[in-house]
């Protein structure tokens, strides 16, 4: 396991976008837990060209964006 990097206030940056809603529906198994999130993000500064999402012990299953399912790798 990776020993987490310490960030520093003095090295935070506003972000490029924000989340203007979030919905969380978690689905408990006896053996799993799934978690169901549709976001709205908005783009603050036109020339951001990436969304970096962070995570961990996650399997990313579908991604949409703008009403169209993006393929992996987009």
């Amino acid at each position: 396991m990776q020993t987490p990097k310490t960030i520093h206030y003095s090295d935070y940056t506003p972000s490029d976008f924000t989340i203007t809603s979030c919905s969380l529906e978690f689905i408990i198994d006896e053996t799993s837990t799934r978690v169901d999130n549709v976001m709205s993000i908005v783009r603050k500064n036109q020339d951001a060209k990436v969304l970096h999402l962070d995570g961990e012990h996650q399997d990313l299953e579908l991604v949409w964006l703008n009403d169209m399912l993006l393929s992996e790798g987009e």
